[in-house]
């Protein structure tokens, strides 16, 4: 009982610490429980298992901060949010099939090195 009042008093120190913050941790949060239940009950259990590595990323922030007696600005600590969330959920967990998402990621950056090639082109006297 008394780990879980320091760990309540902890997250209060938080809060008041940047609410702002808090709030986006808890919004991106709630997003990735979202979509990893998405993901288990779609059977796409390798989006799943990413969800779960969101979550624990989530996580190290705060044990950085805890255990190496680190300050870190909450200005920087919502970036560090905001790139896990982009890198491991908007950028691998699109749709349940993998190969529908490697055929995605082919088609997009054969578009993208397409437009570089022809702009490559006209810039070539």
């Amino acid at each position: 009982m008394k780990q879980l009042w320091k760990k309540v008093q902890y997250l209060r120190n938080r809060i008041r610490l940047d609410r702002k913050t808090f709030i986006l941790y808890s919004v991106l949060r709630i997003l990735v429980i979202l979509t990893a239940v998405r993901c288990f009950f779609t059977h796409n259990y390798e989006g799943f298992a990413l969800c779960l590595l969101s979550l624990l990323l989530f996580l190290l922030p705060a044990l950085f901060e805890e255990r190496l007696k680190l300050d870190i600005p909450p200005l920087f600590e919502g970036i560090i949010y905001l790139f896990i969330y982009a890198a491991e959920i908007l950028g691998e967990v699109v749709t349940p099939s993998t190969k529908k998402n490697l055929e995605m990621r082919v088609d997009a950056e054969a578009g993208a090195t397409a437009g570089k090639l022809e702009l490559a082109k006209k810039a070539t006297p």
